[in-house]
């Protein structure tokens, strides 16, 4: 059954968050709708347990004009919950919750990366974000959850005055240095469209970090770049782009959600539709042109773990080039589910999450599956 989710946003500016850190919490969240900030100091008291030890800040990859904004949350077994509860309870500045941030880190066992694709954000994740730390929560182990938004967009810097700071090997280079950064022992990617194309690029050219990727969850790939990157409409100038955005939006829409939910989510596609239209279509038409898709002889050096979910209805990225990747992807299998379509995360969120963590209970946590 489907039902609407919790409308939690995290919506864009235009220009990036503060360099300080900042706890999230459901407030917090909920007042980035009506552009108010928070950089406030302490966890709010009606945060939900799963968003307790979390943290927003900014972080700089290859220069000053590549500004990320990164989520990230943790679960931590109960011991290491109580040990950091007095730190969380006082950290009233900047400098005590990047102690407590350092603390949580070197507690971390386990980081699940979250890759969101083209004119996406990584609040299209936070259902997969929540189930995945209320799961860690009840296993007992110490699992960081890491959420970042692409150059241009969510709440990441977005750049005008050079094109290529969005082109496909920039945006590589930004994951190598999140996996880089952040990466832990055991590491898993959940990547979305685009997504699934530079992660894919990235573990074939960066073999040592790929080393410690133990896991891969693919939403709505595909062997080829979809048909409306090559459109000839993304030749115009940025300015024109913008007065023809809302004929654009209907077939985008009726090509990214599948018909039980445009019926029955109105509130989702609407949700969706004002959050794509807070990307400025000078980066878009920058990240069009230059985007590069993963090519077969890449594909074929991933050894990982992969399971690939297609939406039956997908316009975008066909739910038959998403499950061809088997074919290239030695440790893969593909499932394809009914009811949805591009943003499957969110149309069919308990099934993926299912899905989600019974992969990561085998391939990352090491949980023996149980016979049936």
């Amino acid at each position: 059954a489907l039902n609407e989710p919790s409308l939690v946003t995290m919506t864009s500016h235009s220009s990036p968050p503060t360099t300080s850190v900042c706890p999230v919490s459901l407030q917090w969240w909920r007042r980035q709708e009506n552009n108010e900030h928070s950089d406030g100091d302490a966890t709010s008291g009606d945060s939900p347990a799963w968003l307790r030890h979390s943290v927003r800040h900014c972080i700089e990859t290859e220069n000053e004009h590549r500004r990320l904004s990164v989520v990230e949350i943790f679960s931590l077994s109960p011991s290491s919950s109580r040990a950091s509860s007095a730190s969380t309870s006082s950290a009233s500045s900047s400098s005590s919750l990047n102690g407590l941030l350092e603390k949580l880190s070197d507690q971390t066992e386990i980081t699940v990366f979250f890759v969101h694709g083209a004119g996406g954000r990584s609040e299209q994740f936070i259902e997969q974000a929540k189930a995945l730390i209320v799961d860690a929560t009840a296993r007992g182990l110490c699992v960081r959850v890491l959420l970042y938004d692409h150059l241009g967009h969510g709440h990441s810097a977005k750049p005008l005055h050079d094109p290529h700071l969005y082109s496909t090997d920039a945006l590589v280079s930004d994951l190598r240095h999140m996996l880089s950064r952040f990466g832990s022992a055991r590491n898993a990617i959940v990547a979305h469209s685009y997504g699934t194309s530079l992660t894919l690029s990235t573990l074939a050219s960066h073999p040592d970090l790929a080393s410690a990727v133990h896991a891969l969850l693919l939403l709505a790939p595909s062997q080829q770049p979809p048909p409306g990157v090559s459109h000839p409409i993304w030749y115009l100038p940025a300015f024109a782009l913008e007065w023809v955005r809302p004929l654009m939006q209907r077939p985008f829409q009726e090509g990214a959600f599948a018909a039980h939910t445009r019926e029955q989510l109105p509130l989702l596609v609407a949700h969706e539709g004002e959050a794509g239209a807070r990307n400025p279509m000078y980066m878009m038409r920058s990240l069009m042109r230059g985007m590069q898709w993963a090519t077969e002889s890449e594909v074929r050096t991933v050894r990982q773990p992969a399971l690939i979910l297609c939406g039956a209805e997908d316009a975008i990225t066909s739910a038959a080039q998403g499950s061809a990747l088997v074919e290239w992807i030695p440790n893969a299998r593909a499932e394809v589910l009914e009811h949805s379509s591009h943003v499957l995360m969110l149309e069919q969120r308990e099934r993926v999450n299912e899905l989600l963590l019974d992969h990561l209970a085998v391939h990352v946590y090491r949980v023996e599956q149980k016979q049936a």
